[in-house]
């Protein structure tokens, strides 16, 4: 006769229940900032501001991953995030999670590869970055500069355009030193 081993759970307080392992995704929305950042920095070579560090660690992180995870803190926080939030960002976030590609590195992870990041690499990263979004893929020239004088006063309707007599003084010179230049060109080929 087969006995029955599993506890009587009305007398027993502290019954196990077995539970099916789920592996349900998580969806992230279409517009979230995640696929933007990705789409802008997926033409940067990071592997480039790294310095040459020999591991023979065969198990450590992806270390172009995890400036991407460093990179998007930076993006998405208004305060500087420590490594330990950035962990714990990374245990509990579900775009943190797509970005690590559902790894959890530790706060040591992101601090070895702050450390082998080369001198100065965040600010050239984020200037190949901002270029690469301006030129790229928003078609502005670089070589335009656009000045922008706006005041606007703490009460409404006081806006007012600062730089407005020197921009329409310069422009009338240039309009002027133009035409001289237009018309020593023309005198010298005989259009006059």
């Amino acid at each position: 006769m087969l006995k029955n081993i599993q506890p009587n759970y009305i007398h027993y307080p502290f019954g196990v229940q077995e539970s099916l392992a789920l592996d349900v995704p998580v969806r992230i929305q279409s517009d979230d900032p995640v696929y933007s950042f990705l789409e802008a920095i997926e033409r940067i070579n990071l592997a480039k501001y790294f310095a040459p560090v020999r591991s023979n660690n065969s198990s450590s992180h992806d270390r172009v991953m995890l400036l991407r995870v460093i990179l998007f803190s930076y993006m998405t926080s208004r305060k500087n995030i420590s490594l330990r939030e950035l962990e714990s960002l990374c245990r509990t976030d579900c775009r943190f999670l797509y970005l690590s590609n559902y790894e959890m590195p530790s706060h040591q992870a992101f601090k070895r590869v702050l450390d082998i990041l080369q001198e100065g690499a965040i600010d050239d990263i984020f200037f190949e970055l901002s270029h690469h979004i301006a030129v790229d893929l928003m078609c502005i020239d670089p070589h335009v500069q656009f000045v922008d004088g706006t005041k606007i006063e703490a009460n409404a309707h006081k806006n007012s355009f600062v730089y407005k007599k020197r921009i329409v003084n310069s422009r009338k010179k240039l309009y002027l030193s133009a035409s001289a230049l237009l018309s020593e060109i023309n005198s010298f080929f005989g259009y006059d």
